[in-house]
């Protein structure tokens, strides 16, 4: 049987890490791997208000590179995931359409399924998180999930704003 401390011990050692926040949000990442399997996972910071989004890690930074603004535009996913504050489920490649207008980028990593949660911290929302996958590989109960364990990245985006404030924009904008 496996130990079911291994993902918090994982996620608390690399809290510890001197490289933040890229070794607890990669420690994020194994988590999200392991409990949903994924092809993409993308982490971004949020001000509350405004529609400028800052991605601050992705497992694919190839296809998703960070530090990187990206706008983003009044639809479903927003109003669920940034200002309900509420996990998002889309199941299918017609729900990531219509979250995404960078959709055919995300279905050429072989993406049609997508979960999302939002980050928060004294209560704003402070980010969100993006778990993808092949179509149809997760459901309402994956989002839920997911949900529950967005406080993990708390410290990483605590510190990546901190970051951000003392320095000039790296960001690029991005699609």
């Amino acid at each position: 049987m496996d130990d079911p401390t291994l993902p918090l011990r994982d996620l608390s050692a690399a809290h510890a890490a001197a490289d933040q926040p890229d070794a607890a949000i990669a420690a994020f990442a194994r988590v999200c791997d392991a409990r949903f399997g994924l092809r993409l996972l993308t982490v971004f910071a949020w001000d509350a208000g405004d529609d400028l989004c800052h991605r601050v890690w992705s497992n694919r930074p190839d296809a998703y590179p960070f530090p990187a603004a990206k706008k983003m535009g009044p639809t479903r996913w927003g109003d669920t995931v940034l200002r309900k504050r509420l996990p998002w489920c889309g199941p299918t490649r017609a729900h990531i359409r219509e979250a995404f207008f960078d959709h055919a980028l995300i279905e050429s990593l072989g993406c049609g399924a997508c979960l999302s949660a939002p980050v928060i911290w004294q209560d704003r929302v402070i980010g969100a998180v993006s778990v993808l996958d092949a179509e149809g590989a997760y459901d309402e109960a994956d989002a839920a999930a997911l949900g529950l364990m967005t406080w993990a990245l708390i410290p990483a985006l605590l510190a990546q704003r901190t970051s951000r404030a003392e320095q000039p924009s790296k960001d690029k904008e991005t699609s």
